[in-house]
């Protein structure tokens, strides 16, 4: 079961910090040929850049959502967390067991 964990785990590590790696050209609002000067140039390029970044942003956040909808609906993930809350009650029980015996030893000690 370990080796299932393992798979479905890193299949998630590698896609939930998902960042593409796309440029986004088409995006680009204005066509930098046709300025008629530097200056203009690069307010041409600054306003391209913005939606570039703007669609990039938007685009990842479409796959996150994705990733996050698949992982809240995978069987086997469902399945290793109730593992583990099962593994964390029973060690808490364990412990309390534990606590109790030494409550119980220190007071027939003190009697």
């Amino acid at each position: 079961m370990s080796s299932d964990h393992d798979v479905v785990k890193a299949f998630y590590d590698y896609w939930t910090p998902f960042s593409t790696k796309r440029s986004f050209g088409w995006k680009d609002k204005w066509k930098l040929s046709e300025a008629p000067n530097r200056r203009i140039r690069r307010a041409m390029e600054a306003e391209n850049r913005k939606e570039r970044a703007e669609a990039k942003k938007e685009y990842n956040g479409v796959v996150k959502r994705l990733i996050q909808l698949v992982r809240k609906r995978d069987p086997r993930v469902a399945m290793y967390q109730k593992e583990v809350k099962e593994r964390r009650i029973a060690q808490e029980e364990a412990e309390n067991e534990r606590k109790k015996q030494v409550e119980d030893r220190k007071t027939k000690e003190d009697v």
